[in-house]
């Protein structure tokens, strides 16, 4: 192609550039002169638009609000007038069309398409609404060829990690981070350089959203995804491209249970969304989930459970027992006859985990909920690949757990509710640990804490006064620490976490901080402490006397703060000037004094 004269050249449009090599090869042929010329360049790669020019920021185009869809669909499906002109009689009935199109223009331009071929007339918009999933599914020729492309396009590494979201119901919210530590379980995820797998995890996820085939729904202080979800029409790619290469199974009670055994003798994941599907999986045969490397259920009655539901959980026989004369609580041994399992997600199921889990040798993510009385047998223990375990309790009871936890290789110990640990940790397995949430206190914390060097999330629950030494001393240590929350045993009030333990000189990594206990004091920020690089400080029951708004005012980088339940119990605080530079939210409740 030959380079393009100065003057001929005023106005480009290079519309669906996929690839930096496509932008490089056009870029050969326009001039170089300052003319003032312009190029537009459309992608869904936020790499090749960064690539293009580094010195004017990419666009992003937003799904439409409410009113914007609604807007796009009049002039599609009302070329000659305006939304405001649209028949009163039709609008309701076109705003509800509208909705199921979840704000994606691509899917509200059909859906107009599809309005304007039909007569102004209510009953023929009614008959419209009925079938647009339908119709919007029967274009699917026409959406999805171009939605697909993004897909296509992506890396072969990145393909698997979009494919999992095949996995989660349609509309749910996923939790980011879940997400991305099954991600890593099923081997998706590989170190890079000194990147931990879970940093490479972040970055493949934030790539999605930069490519447009994941929207993101929340996130946290530290600007990290919370929670994500997908588009439905984006779903319906990754269930049909899943099948296709027998990535997975989505087994729903409208499922051919018949043609599910073929596809599962082939298929390595099983996903269940709902009781009946429980009920459908059972009647699967043993050998056809011999081959299952993950299981997931999604459904949300825990605590209703029948026997005949719980039977499902594993898709054939069960052998059962009862336990404590409690007829829904059983023990699902035949997980052991699926020895190539590397993730577990039962967490919305109440059972018992049998003592032959430790046969499980491959078992990389357990995420459970568990029975008070019978929380993890012994043999846990004997899973030296399990990287994650997260596991489930009742609110408000205390579940221990065995010592044997401490011989695993685990990156990430995550209890939900109250949970203590017997015996002492080994010393060599803890420098793999990355998160250890909401274990209580005890004998592991004046042996274990200070071995714990990659530790970037802590949470220890029921400290009282003894253990304040061992803190002080250990907290300093853990120099990778980015999130850590103390909670006093309770009442809170009588037991004071000493103010040294907001001395430690070396947290240059820590950005959020909770304390739900009494304090002293608030040390002077001036001086060295793990305050300086806070972006979010919350402080529950700590009874401060002297007003803690002059002291963290000075907390340059602070943008979260939340004071509550008698955090401070003077007369007066006074915000300066020029305090709180950076500060975005600020949260008061229940300072009744």
């Amino acid at each position: 192609m030959n380079k393009l004269k100065d003057d001929e050249l005023k106005k480009v449009v290079y519309d669906d550039v996929w690839t930096r090599r496509a932008w490089d090869n056009i870029k050969e042929v326009l001039p170089e002169m300052t003319n003032g010329s312009k190029v537009l360049l459309t992608t869904r790669n936020r790499e090749v638009a960064l690539h293009a020019d580094r010195q004017s920021p990419p666009f992003d185009l937003k799904l439409l609000g409410e009113e914007e869809s609604w807007e796009l669909f009049c002039k599609k499906a009302i070329p000659t007038k305006c939304s405001k002109h649209c028949p009163p009689k039709l609008e309701t009935i076109g705003r509800q069309m509208v909705e199921k199109c979840g704000g994606l223009p691509l899917a509200i331009v059909v859906l107009g398409g599809l309005a304007m071929r039909k007569e102004q007339f209510e009953e023929e918009w009614r008959k419209l609404l009925k079938s647009v999933s339908w119709q919007l599914r029967e274009g699917e020729d026409q959406i999805s060829k171009i939605l697909a492309l993004s897909y296509h396009h992506l890396p072969y590494y990145m393909k698997p990690c979009f494919l999992y979201f095949a996995m989660f119901p349609e509309d749910s919210l996923i939790d980011a981070r879940d997400l991305m530590l099954k991600w890593i379980a099923e081997g998706f995820i590989e170190a890079r350089g000194e990147e931990t797998m879970e940093e490479v995890a972040e970055e493949y996820l934030e790539e999605l959203v930069h490519r447009s085939l994941i929207q993101v729904a929340d996130r946290n202080a530290l600007g990290g995804i919370m929670e994500c979800r997908i588009h439905d029409l984006l779903l319906d790619l990754a269930i049909s491209e899943a099948k296709g290469t027998n990535f997975l199974l989505v087994t729903k009670t409208s499922n051919n249970s018949e043609r599910n055994v073929i596809t599962l003798q082939k298929t390595r994941r099983l996903a269940l969304h709902d009781k009946e599907s429980l009920d459908i999986a059972q009647q699967y045969p043993t050998d056809s989930t011999r081959s299952l490397r993950t299981v997931t259920f999604s459904g949300s009655d825990e605590w209703n459970l029948t026997p005949d539901s719980l039977c499902g959980i594993l898709f054939t026989k069960i052998a059962m027992q009862f336990v404590n004369h409690n007829p829904r609580l059983y023990i699902p041994r035949i997980l052991i006859s699926m020895k190539l399992l590397r993730v577990i997600d039962l967490h919305n199921l109440e059972i018992i985990v049998p003592n032959a889990i430790g046969e499980l040798i491959h078992l990389m993510y357990l995420n459970v909920r568990v029975v008070r009385s019978k929380p993890l047998p012994s043999s846990i223990g004997e899973l030296t690949n399990l990287q994650t375990l997260q596991i489930w309790n009742k609110f408000m009871f205390t579940t221990e757990l065995p010592s044997e936890i401490w011989k695993s290789n685990l990156r990430h110990l995550e209890c939900k509710y109250s949970f203590s640990i017997k015996g002492q940790p080994s010393v060599n397995n803890l420098s793999n640990l990355q998160t250890l949430s909401s274990i209580k206190a005890g004998k592991w914390l004046y042996k274990g804490l200070d071995k714990m060097t990659n530790l970037r999330n802590l949470s220890i629950d029921d400290i009282n006064n003894s253990h304040g030494k061992a803190l002080s001393d250990f907290l300093g240590k853990l120099n990778n620490l980015i999130e850590l929350e103390l909670k006093a045993k309770s009442p809170s009030y009588e037991h004071e976490i000493p103010t040294s333990i907001l001395t430690a000189s070396h947290h240059k990594h820590l950005r959020l901080l909770y304390l739900n206990a009494k304090l002293e004091r608030l040390l002077d920020v001036n001086t060295q402490c793990l305050l300086t690089n806070l972006i979010k400080l919350t402080l529950r029951c700590p009874f401060l006397v002297e007003d803690p708004l002059v002291t963290l005012g000075k907390l340059d980088n602070l943008q979260v703060l939340e004071l509550r339940f008698d955090a401070f119990v003077g007369k007066e605080m006074i915000c300066l000037g020029k305090g709180f530079p950076q500060l975005k939210e600020l949260e008061f409740s229940y300072l009744n004094h």
